[in-house]
């Protein structure tokens, strides 16, 4: 069966991966969005989804909740920095509340607010440190998959057969990105 003419394949692909659904595509190149449809088919293209992975990073974030749980950890170590930065400023607020709980029997060592102030902000910093740290993993995470849907683009628009080893290739040796769309 012959291919619509009008559908530039590159450009199709284009569409595809921005997101753009088949009744907008088929808008764009003046067909219908069963043209556009079997297209995408001969292709072996896979219509965008929200899960594709220009979002993948955020369910990933997102189930794993970490950036919520550094929140509350900078929270929190934040609350301690500024009680006893005012408490070695000698505020009354501070040091009435630090008073307070130890009447109430609560057994707290009170080390050196200098000290104690050192390791809150040592604390901080490591948060920071991870908060990159999972930032460059996500980004370079995204890197490889832009990378394999351009090499796997390139090769279906070289030879599609090739396109369709490479893929395998890669399941073999489980080097595929499961959420990269080919």
């Amino acid at each position: 069966m012959a291919l619509p003419a009008k559908i530039d394949p590159v450009k199709l692909r284009r569409y595809v991966r921005e997101g753009k659904s088949q009744r907008q595509i088929a808008n764009i190149f003046g067909v219908s969005d069963s043209a556009v449809s079997q297209r995408i088919k001969d292709l072996n293209l896979t219509v965008a989804k929200a899960t594709q992975m220009e979002h993948a990073h955020a369910v990933v974030l997102d189930s794993l909740d970490c950036v919520g749980q550094l929140h509350k950890l900078n929270m929190d170590s934040n609350y301690l920095l500024n009680l006893l930065m005012a408490w070695i400023r000698g505020e009354e607020w501070a040091v009435s509340l630090l008073k307070k709980h130890r009447e109430l029997g609560e057994k707290m060592k009170f080390e050196d607010p200098k000290a104690l102030a050192l390791k809150v902000m040592q604390q901080i910093q490591n948060q920071l440190k991870l908060q990159i740290d999972i930032l460059n993993s996500v980004a370079n995470f995204e890197a490889v998959a832009d990378f394999q849907r351009e090499i796997i683009e390139i090769l279906a628009e070289m030879d599609l057969d090739l396109k369709k080893k490479f893929i395998a290739r890669l399941r073999e040796k489980k080097s595929i990105r499961a959420a990269v769309k080919y």
